[in-house]
């Protein structure tokens, strides 16, 4: 058992060495149990710094990223090689990923719910059985299908998604067992996707229209005005793509006036919830209650909010904003180690909450504006069609729309680089104003669930933020 909690313990947050000098003594002058419960405190405590530290370290690569030329070259840099680009961006990815680091999950880690959840997880880990630490054969055995399968479709990888919605661990443990299960269920049908476009014949190059001009965004708002829910899926730390949804939005509000325009957001969190019993990820399980769920105001957009300018001013032109993002869940998610944030599993169960927060408040919104339109805004990792439990997959009843956003200096490592040579004009020549593609003819939603988007919105980078965000998308 003793075994067991050491190992539970190392694995939430650090290392005990730090603490070396303080056990002694606290064994000796308080007792084993009241021991054990400040070398708890002093791992929350030191979890705590780590994120407190790792945000500085954000903090500071972004400043040398306006300084330093990163990942992505303005639009008058477009001769640049494809091939150029996507060896700086791949370069970037091979790097250790950078956690998200938001308030709440530092005020988790300091909190007493925290110290509290440690403690009940006591019982929890003396029902574990200890040969669970060791990979088994199956484990090896599907690392290497996977590395196996992503190696033989390396072309189909050209906008990094094997390395980032479809990450698979190679460090066991029983999360990391569930993750990779699902990667190498994903990856077949991943690739089966994208071949179905590549055969289509001329691989659908005469399928992809074109709009732009000033008055873009209307245009977009005109053909969602019969659609009822959009999921707009951005990378993230692009202020570019947080004005694009502010014109969406506001040319919506004016196109159709008369129309409730709704948007739900990851980057606010729901209130906390007390549970009657401890909650482990495996177990945990947020029921949604009709009318427990009331809209954002301009108090709750405070300073460490992301993009709270963009929903400071939605508000105040009577957009509506709810919450998606469960804090209580993501919690118990960071604990599994920072790494795995961002994996297909994870991401699946942060999707399963969402769509339950959506499908709630929906149906309590329409009892009353049946012609409301919903708008989705979340990471990449969460709207594409093609990406594995993606949120568009929960409503196809719905019959939703997806937008991709994208920089017009990264096309070419979009959802779309993987259907075309890397020469193709679309990617050598990318609009330098704003414009958005989409597919056209009988086949267009097809299309659409065969390549992750509907549209795909494209903004000319701000040549202050290079660099930003890139290995953000859930």
């Amino acid at each position: 058992m003793k075994k067991c909690v050491c190992c539970f313990l190392l694995f939430v947050a650090l290392p005990l060495a730090a603490q070396k000098n303080l056990l002694p003594a606290a064994k000796a002058a308080l007792g084993e149990n009241v021991a054990k419960s400040v070398a708890r405190q002093a791992v929350a405590a030191n979890a705590a710094r780590q994120i407190a530290g790792q945000a500085a370290l954000r903090h500071t690569a972004a400043q040398a990223s306006a300084v330093v030329p990163g990942v992505r070259v303005p639009a008058a840099g477009k001769n640049a090689p494809v091939e150029s680009r996507q060896r700086v961006f791949g370069k970037q990815l091979a790097q250790p990923f950078s956690p998200r680091l938001e308030i709440n999950a530092i005020q988790f880690f300091n909190s007493k719910k925290f110290m509290q959840t440690l403690q009940e997880k006591d019982a929890f880990l003396q029902q574990l059985d200890c040969k669970h630490s060791k990979p088994s054969q199956q484990f090896a055995a599907t690392l290497q299908q996977i590395n196996a399968l992503k190696k033989q479709y390396a072309s189909f990888n050209k906008d990094f998604s094997f390395e980032l919605s479809l990450a698979h661990l190679t460090e066991f443990s029983r999360f990391a067992e569930k993750n990779n299960q699902m990667v190498l269920a994903a990856l077949p049908h991943y690739v089966q996707q994208i071949q179905w476009v590549r055969q289509y014949p001329n691989q659908a190059r005469h399928l992809l229209a074109q709009e732009s001009g000033p008055a873009v965004f209307f245009k977009l708002a005109r053909r969602l005005e019969q659609e009822k829910l959009v999921i707009v899926g951005e990378y993230h730390f692009v202020r570019p793509f947080q004005r694009a949804i502010m014109d969406l939005l506001l040319a919506a509000k004016k196109q159709y006036p008369a129309r409730r325009v709704v948007l739900f957001t990851e980057f606010l969190a729901l209130p906390e919830q007390q549970f009657a019993s401890v909650q482990t990820l495996e177990n945990y399980y947020r029921r949604i209650l009709p009318g427990s769920l009331p809209p954002q105001d301009l108090q709750d957009i405070t300073e460490k909010v992301y993009a709270k300018q963009l929903f400071r001013d939605l508000l105040k032109n009577q957009v509506e904003i709810y919450p998606l993002e469960d804090g209580q869940q993501r919690g118990l998610i960071i604990q599994q180690g920072f790494r795995f944030h961002d994996t297909p599993l994870a991401v699946s169960m942060r999707n399963k909450t969402w769509a339950r927060v959506i499908e709630t408040k929906m149906a309590e919104i329409r009892q009353t504006d049946p012609d409301a339109l919903f708008i989705v805004y979340v990471g990449l990792g969460h709207s594409s069609w093609i990406k594995p439990v993606s949120l568009p997959k929960f409503f196809a009843a719905e019959n939703p729309v997806v937008i991709e956003l994208s920089l017009n200096s990264d096309v070419a490592v979009s959802s779309a680089a993987n259907l075309w040579a890397e020469d193709e004009d679309f990617f050598t020549h990318p609009p330098r104003q704003t414009s958005f593609f989409f597919w056209k003819g009988a086949d267009a939603k097809a299309l659409a669930k065969h390549t992750g988007f509907d549209y795909l919105l494209v903004v000319p980078q701000d040549p202050l933020e290079k660099g930003k965000g890139k290995n953000e998308i859930s």
